[in-house]
């Protein structure tokens, strides 16, 4: 209705989705495509059901697109109450068949340089249980913990499976070919497995051919678990509330929350790993009789512990990671009028 000659299009959030559909149905008609705080997947842990935008990757007007994601869940499990309500048990398990799923990892563009590669995962899966338990110790008194156990294993089917190689010897940094060409008739990639074994080598310096060498990362193997999905991970806190002979009230909370190692992309790069930590939230709030008004203060990671809330990669050869909030505190005041 506007008469535009391949526009520039931007869309947010939902609009952003927007976006990646116009890039994989119409690419020829933009000059280019930008989506903001948008995902060309859907997160497949916790998720219950699959489905979701297709994925694919982008560079310029040159769109990659994947399959939509297919994710299927079966999870069953109990609830118990016992000691006259006091204490309440939930266990569950489930399995995650994670049949294609889109992922976003440390790759190479076009131009040679590091880049985000959004890539369909196929055959996929993870498995595990959850145990929630709550404990009233007495009216004032409860603790509560839950700890889950995860298993993810990544699919034979996937896009990160060898390492990524360049040559500092040269000014241009080449990447090291591993597979260079596409086998006409099988349609897939033909492995150089001269220099896919020279680039998994443990030590590339003692290699007088790979000397100059820089492994940007390791190849991602079947088998191996997905990103952010540690095998453990888990809380637990104490709540006790100090009844005042004025009515008001006094409650005083501690909460750990700890977990397991893990990567923080799909694609293995070194600087993505989080290693296991535990870090602790304390919180003391006074309520009034009346319950008009109340004064709490807050600190969250006490032990101001450096953590990795996700990686990505740039387009200039360098990978960067995204830290977990530090120490923090602060007061927060309620009324009601």
């Amino acid at each position: 209705a506007l008469a535009l000659d391949k526009p520039v299009v931007m869309g947010c959030s939902i609009g952003g989705r927007i976006v990646l559909h116009l890039a994989l149905e119409h690419p020829e008609k933009f000059s280019a495509l930008i989506g903001l705080q948008s995902g060309a997947h859907v997160d497949p842990l916790p998720a219950s059901t699959g489905g979701g935008c297709p994925s694919g990757s982008s560079t310029g007007t040159n769109f990659t697109t994947g399959v939509p994601d297919d994710v299927t869940n079966y999870e069953g499990g109990i609830k118990n109450r016992f000691f006259d309500n006091k204490v309440q048990a939930n266990i569950d398990g489930f399995y995650y068949d994670l049949k294609t799923f889109g992922n976003t990892g440390f790759g190479v563009d076009g131009t040679n340089k590091a880049a985000s590669q959004v890539v369909s995962i196929k055959g996929s899966k993870g498995y595990g249980s959850e145990l929630e338990t709550n404990w009233l110790v007495t009216g004032n008194d409860r603790i509560d913990f839950n700890l889950s156990w995860l298993v993810t294993e990544v699919g034979p089917d996937n896009p990160f499976q060898y390492p990524v190689c360049q040559n500092y010897g040269s000014a241009t940094h080449p990447t090291i070919n591993i597979t260079p060409t596409i086998d006409p008739v099988k349609l897939v990639p033909i492995v150089n497995t001269a220099n896919l074994a020279a680039c998994s080598a443990k030590n590339l310096a003692a290699n007088p051919a790979t000397v100059n060498w820089v492994r940007l990362r390791p190849g991602l193997q079947t088998g191996a678990p997905l990103s952010n999905a540690p095998t453990w991970n888990g809380n637990v806190s104490y709540t006790h509330i100090f009844d005042l002979n004025s009515g008001a009230s006094v409650s005083t909370k501690v909460l750990v929350h700890f977990q397991s190692k893990t990567n923080a992309n799909i694609a293995p790069f070194y600087d993505g790993v989080n290693p296991a930590f535990h870090m602790t939230d304390l919180q003391v709030e006074y309520d009034t009789a009346d319950g008009k008004w109340s004064l709490s203060a807050w600190v969250k990671n006490v032990e101001n512990h450096l953590w990795i809330q996700g990686a990505g990669q740039s387009g200039v050869n360098y990978v960067y990671d995204f830290l977990g909030a530090p120490r923090t505190w602060g007061v927060v005041l309620n009324a009601k009028f």
